[in-house]
């Protein structure tokens, strides 16, 4: 079962695998109680994906249309997938609408890429079924995971679609703004290629177990773990965010019970296992994570202080330091585009804070120095890709100088669909992608500092300090255009607190308290997101740039320095 160098095409890696009666999927009722769990197998999900492709085509999908995908976590996504890839389509993966959230909003923020995308179907799952009243327009319909299953009964002598190295395998729409989302375009050469790269960098092989609770329309989760594990013929563990929200431990359970070997997450997801008040010490009697051999940390920043209370905690259930595997990529990029090395410590290098801001020099001094910063390492690139440091005119720069991170390689995407001017500002005619991130390298390892653009990561989400500041402008008493948006790390939570100041003639600490309260709301009504931290300055306190927009990395300074004149609430 080891037909993954001669495929050319994700449909391929499936195709070839149409007769394989091993578990691919593996579904936990009940990871925390027991080890009861439904199977999946290889040649199950070929026959089902084929049944769907022709559902597909059926409905009136055309081969290299776009086609939208609204699913949880589970097999239909699985099939819609690539039921999408054998049927000719370049499937585009969406977030499921978030629970209790309006659906007037997310429908809002789903139609534009929709539009950008020319999708001309979105495939929903059962629980969203009630979108086909709302989200279509004249030019896209919807279809519920019920009608396709009913109308992909048969698909004996089909032929699937087996797809080349340069088409489309997906469209990620993760990049720009709410109102101008970038779909990134990602070939199946690339995505194979960084299956392939990652799975060299991390000794992957067929007799391996992996686990994803992460939402498969992410990068962690798609490439990460559906792509990862079919190129290698592992057995995947899948299950739900919303599982692990609710209940962090389950997720260790899993890992436990199933005898996982790999898995990946974001920052946050471990340092909310490392606190006792998510995760009691009671639920974990009996816990033993003794096989997990890769510890994946990526899609935000990695800090070193989470790694060491996840160590301290649950090395006495078997968890080493050395399962680590930090990781670098962005969303412009089919997945990780530097992989830490296998089975050694991360490393972590202490830096001079000031010099760092102030000199854009990483100068390594002791770790209990006055004003020294741990930067995790996010290892070296993987095979067949490249990674250099760039001052502002695009010089490459050396060792511990600090500018911003290009990449090249097959996993880069090819452009930003329909966006030319867009592409041409972050990819180079020599292949070289501006990822807009900041960092520097130490013998061959990448170290990422901060960013250029103004974006927030929090919880593995990517949140545009633009569309934040849209929202904010429409709130009553809130200045219009006049609100700073930035990411603070928080060591407690283990992600970026979304932080926003915003200019307001209200005063008074009624006033303030019900314009607080406005703008949270609105911003969670908007983006399914609640800020960490709201704040109100006067009129024309915070720092403009030359056509007198809000700066926010300049407010993020006067903020972080104390220096902004914030209002009493």
């Amino acid at each position: 079962m080891t037909a993954r160098e001669g495929a050319r095409s994700i449909q391929e890696l499936l195709i070839d695998r149409a007769d394989c009666d091993k578990p691919w999927l593996v579904l936990p009722s009940d990871p925390v109680h027991g080890a009861d769990a439904a199977r999946v197998t290889y040649a199950e999900t070929y026959r089902e994906s084929l049944r769907w492709a022709t559902a597909l085509l059926g409905h009136g999908g055309r081969p290299r249309e776009a086609v939208g995908l609204v699913f949880d976590n589970g097999p239909g996504f699985c099939f819609a997938f690539f039921g999408a890839l054998l049927a000719g389509m370049v499937p585009v993966p969406l977030p499921p609408p978030f629970l209790g959230g309006r659906r007037e909003e997310y429908v809002a923020r789903t139609r534009p890429v929709l539009a950008g995308a020319r999708a001309g179907i979105v495939v929903v799952d059962a629980p969203y079924e009630g979108l086909a009243e709302s989200l279509p327009d004249a030019s896209c319909r919807v279809l519920g995971r019920g009608v396709l299953e009913q109308t992909g009964a048969s698909a004996a002598g089909a032929a699937p679609h087996r797809g080349g190295p340069e088409e489309a395998a997906f469209l990620r729409y993760t990049s720009g703004s709410a109102a101008s989302p970038r779909g990134a375009r990602l070939s199946h050469a690339g995505v194979l290629s960084s299956a392939r790269g990652t799975g060299l960098a991390l000794h992957g092989h067929e007799d391996q177990t992996a686990l994803c609770w992460v939402p498969l329309f992410h990068e962690l989760g798609l490439t990460g773990a559906l792509v990862y594990t079919m190129y290698w013929g592992m057995s995947l563990v899948l299950m739900s965010p919303i599982d692990f929200m609710a209940d962090p431990a389950s997720w260790l359970w899993a890992m436990s019970r199933f005898g996982v070997d790999g898995c990946a997450a974001p920052n946050f997801a471990y340092a909310l296992c490392a606190s006792r008040k998510k995760v009691p010490d009671r639920a974990l009697e009996g816990l033993d994570l003794g096989r997990w051999d890769v510890a994946v940390n990526a899609a935000e920043t990695i800090q070193a202080p989470t790694l060491e209370a996840f160590e301290a905690r649950f090395a006495p259930y078997g968890f080493r330091r050395e399962a680590w595997v930090p990781c670098y990529g962005v969303a412009e990029t089919a997945g990780a585009c530097s992989v830490s090395e296998h089975r050694a410590a991360p490393r972590v290098d202490h830096v001079d804070g000031k010099a760092l801001e102030a000199e854009s020099a990483a100068r390594p001094v002791a770790r209990s120095a006055e004003g020294a910063l741990a930067v995790v390492g996010v290892g070296a690139p993987i095979a067949e890709h490249e990674i250099r440091v760039v001052d502002a005119r695009g010089a490459a720069l050396g060792d511990r100088s600090v500018g911003e991170i290009h990449a090249r390689g097959p996993s880069v995407m090819s452009g930003y669909h329909d966006a030319p001017e867009a592409s041409g500002r972050v990819l180079g005619a020599d292949g070289w992608l501006a990822t807009g991130d900041l960092g520097y390298r130490v013998d061959g390892d990448l170290f990422v500092v901060g960013r250029i653009k103004d974006v927030i990561k929090k919880a593995g989400a990517t949140y545009e300090a633009a569309d934040i500041q849209s929202v904010v402008s429409r709130v009553s008493g809130a200045r219009a255009g006049r609100a700073a948006v930035f990411g603070v790390l928080d060591a407690t939570s283990g992600t970026e607190q979304i932080v926003v100041v915003c200019e307001t003639a209200v005063f008074g600490e009624r006033g303030l308290a019900d314009l607080h309260r406005a703008v949270v709301h609105a911003i969670w009504r908007a983006l399914e997101v609640r800020p960490d931290v709201v704040r109100f300055v006067r009129a024309d306190a915070l720092p403009t740039g030359p056509d007198g927009a809000v700066t926010h990395a300049a407010a993020r300074r006067l903020y972080l320095a104390g220096e902004l004149p914030l209002r009493a609430l």
